[in-house]
């Protein structure tokens, strides 16, 4: 059987855009949105197998702009777990591996 999920991320207007064009609308006929809803975002889960396309639409919140700050610190702190990740013994079982990432995650 040949299963995948992919992700899309998409704006109100993209998913707006979508069900327009399924329900056999125009593409140019949405009313203008506000402000709120522009902001939304929605992580889309598909979930495909043979004969079939599920999809999630996940709200996601609004967390305001970005603080570049904030942002930064969060790429350092990845780049160095990545660090320390690509740094494990490659000689280690998969279970090892599994077990120290656990144990990082409940830090």
């Amino acid at each position: 059987s040949s299963e995948s999920v992919t992700l899309d991320l998409l704006t109100y207007t993209d998913l707006e855009s979508l069900r327009s064009r399924k329900l056999g609308g125009r593409p140019g006929s949405l009313a203008p949105r506000s402000a709120q809803l522009n902001s939304k975002r929605y992580l889309i889960l598909i979930y495909s197998v043979e004969f079939d396309r599920i999809h999630y639409p996940l709200p996601l919140p609004y967390q305001g702009k970005p603080d570049p700050v904030v942002l930064q610190g969060i790429i350092r702190s990845l780049k160095e777990e990545l660090g320390r990740l690509r740094g494990l013994d490659g000689g280690q079982d998969t279970r090892d591996t599994r077990e120290a990432e656990i144990w990082h995650l409940r830090e």
